[in-house]
């Protein structure tokens, strides 16, 4: 792999053992053959540590206080907010965070309300999804590149790494692992950003502007059945939630980590 600026040609191996690449515009610069991640988390205060890659959720994070309901947790972690600072809410807008220091306790940050919003389960999860979502058309939507979080536990009945419910969000055929016969596996050809439903060589049309601007965002499709979308701030790519479950599962894994001091610099909302 290597760096033009702040584009990144990764290579891999196609047909017949040739090299072929592709280019990934990185939002924060490429170095070394990789695209680089901003640390979010100011100096002098405490580094979050990284999250060691879970094993896939299906069940509410396993707390101590897994019979509180939400709105309660919501009210307890709000008397532990010490001072809000402005500045560290900025740059976590739009994040997941995992409470390090505690049980894995996840947040989401919302930038219209200045908060931290605490999601227990896949019902708070679902309700997240629901109150925070923006409409985007069609046209706009695919315009963001789609993100595979191959942790989640999901189902891939044609094995072409593609989990059902996206197949059925995309348009694609769940028994076919080649919907539009160009050769290639619909999950592949997502990855490298063409169009699975095209023909061999339709490159998806990406709008990196628009897909950073929605950096952190739920998106909700307007003009189909109110697919709900969430757009990594990390990578600006957008994964699907299907439902209140699996938007849970994909949400934690696309965390980030966070001392109990700096998440509670955060003023705390609750869910409608």
């Amino acid at each position: 792999d290597a760096c033009t600026g702040s584009t990144l040609k990764e290579y891999y191996c196609g047909t017949n053992d040739l090299a072929v690449s592709v280019d990934y515009q990185c939002p924060q610069g490429c170095n070394a053959g990789a695209c680089q991640v901003v640390e979010v988390i100011p100096e002098p205060e405490p580094t979050p540590q990284p999250i060691p890659t879970p094993t896939p959720i299906t069940e509410p994070s396993p707390i101590e206080t897994a019979e509180v309901s939400q709105s309660d947790w919501a009210k307890s972690e709000s008397n532990l907010v010490t001072s809000v600072d402005q500045t560290l809410v900025s740059r976590l807008e739009g994040y997941i965070l995992l409470q390090v220091e505690a049980h894995g306790e996840a947040w989401y940050v919302d930038g219209a309300s200045v908060q931290k919003y605490y999601l227990q389960n896949g019902d708070s999860a679902y309700q997240a999804l629901r109150q925070f979502g923006l409409g985007i058309t069609n046209a706009d939507l695919a315009k963001i590149s789609i993100g595979i979080e191959e942790r989640a536990e999901t189902a891939d009945t044609d094995g072409d790494d593609l989990d059902d419910k996206l197949e059925e969000a995309l348009g694609t055929d769940v028994t076919k692992s080649d919907t539009d016969g160009d050769g290639y596996p619909d999950g592949q050809e997502v990855k490298d950003g063409f169009n699975p439903l095209a023909g061999a060589g339709a490159k998806l049309a990406g709008d990196l502007n628009l897909a950073t601007r929605l950096r952190g965002k739920i998106l909700l499709q307007v003009q189909s059945r109110g697919e709900a979308w969430y757009v990594n701030p990390a990578d600006a790519k957008r994964y699907y939630m299907k439902d209140g479950q699996q938007a849970y599962q994909i949400m934690r894994f696309l965390s980030l980590g966070i001392t109990n001091t700096d998440l509670r610099k955060i003023a705390v909302g609750e869910l409608n």
